[in-house]
């Protein structure tokens, strides 16, 4: 049986990042967001737009060590997201993985987000 405390602590920079990050205009149209997916598994978008690490190279990563025990991530630009009118509109990480790789792509993320 898995841990239940296990990933606590990057659910916790995970937040204090998200709060960071927060200014009464950020929060409104960014953001992060956590979702399921079929196949089992998780997709894990965070808008960058706004934040300091929005113009810095997250690199893709990915990884693959079976059916259910894979993860990629990466930031893509989209400029149909966002909405501050910041150069960095559009930017994006996207992370996706199997159903026990949600912390990985979240610590991936917060590897570059100084958190």
């Amino acid at each position: 049986m898995p841990d239940m405390h296990e990933g606590k602590p990057i659910l916790s920079k995970l937040m204090r990042w998200y709060e960071a990050n927060c200014d009464k205009q950020w929060e409104h149209s960014c953001g992060v967001k956590i979702e399921t997916l079929d196949n089992p598994g998780w997709l894990v978008v965070i808008n960058l737009e706004g934040t300091r690490i929005a113009l810095e190279s997250i690199p893709p990563k990915k990884v693959y060590r079976g059916k259910d025990d894979w993860f990629e991530c990466g930031v893509k630009h989209d400029p149909t997201i966002g909405g501050l009118g910041s150069p960095d509109m559009g930017n994006i990480f996207l992370g996706a993985g199997g159903p026990r790789n949600l912390a990985e792509i979240i610590e991936y993320f917060l590897r570059f987000a100084g958190a």
